[in-house]
């Protein structure tokens, strides 16, 4: 668009050029015939009569120039405009159906869920449906328990862990990032996840995530009911965190007297 309308302003800027070569082209001419021929006076008039048609025409052309231009730039000012509107209406589309699509993912998790039986089984089935549907690297839940005076996260469920099923973790409070997040009771979104934490193995060998969420989910009762952890290589959103919250809470729903 902007090239476009520079390119009309240089022709515009010819076209103005031309009109007075064209006139002087034929005044000059017209000034040799006449000046042997009439008197002084008349020869003065007839110049004036040519320069002020000169002058008139090339006021008409700026006019009729600062006219288009004008024009151009409130065709230019509506194209933007419109531009802006129908990328703010994709935007709330796509937003929209990023909404419902999450809405469908919760229902659909909540169903899954009342149709299983037992706690441990919903826990691995709730784990691995949020770390999918995020992307996720690898995630872990654990459970807070206690005993005697000694209060700890025990982990129930894993996806794409790197440790085997066989063995478990288990996290005093206040050790390591999950216990420090059971202790805390708040929400930990770590950028820099420190190297070795955690490890992605596949056949191509070994990574380490660089994006690290630990949401501790309570009862209504704010009693600590477990820690979710979840690392990816790409950063979480609100959005994102607000589903890992809708899940825990699904776990602690029909696990509460």
């Amino acid at each position: 668009m902007i090239k476009q309308l520079l390119q009309l302003r240089i022709w515009s800027g010819l076209a103005m050029l031309l009109y007075v070569a064209a006139t002087l082209f034929i005044a000059f001419p017209l000034f040799k015939l006449v000046e042997g021929n009439l008197p002084t006076e008349s020869v003065f008039r007839l110049v004036l009569i040519i320069l002020a048609t000169l002058f008139l025409g090339l006021i008409v052309m700026i006019v009729l120039f600062l006219q288009w231009q004008k024009r151009e730039q409130k065709a230019e000012v509506i194209y933007v405009d419109r531009y802006i509107d129908a990328k703010k209406n994709e935007a709330q589309v796509v937003q929209s159906q990023e909404e419902e699509r999450d809405e469908r993912f919760l229902k659909q998790t909540q169903e899954m869920l009342a149709q299983i039986e037992t706690q441990t089984e919903k826990y691995e089935l709730a784990l691995g449906r949020i770390c999918s549907y995020l992307q996720a690297s690898a995630g872990a839940l654990f459970l807070a328990r206690q005993e005697q005076e000694r209060r700890f996260i025990e982990m129930v469920a894993s996806y794409a862990y790197h440790l085997p099923d066989s063995q478990t973790l288990v996290y005093e409070y206040g050790e390591g990032l999950a216990g420090q997040a059971a202790k805390e009771g708040k929400i930990w979104q770590i950028k820099d996840i420190p190297q070795g934490y955690i490890q992605i193995v596949s056949g191509l060998g070994a990574s380490t995530p660089s994006q690290l969420l630990l949401v501790p989910f309570k009862n209504r009762q704010n009693a600590l009911k477990g820690v979710v952890e979840i690392a990816a290589f790409n950063a979480f959103s609100p959005t994102q965190l607000s589903l890992v919250q809708s899940v825990c809470a699904m776990l602690i729903e029909g696990n509460e007297p």
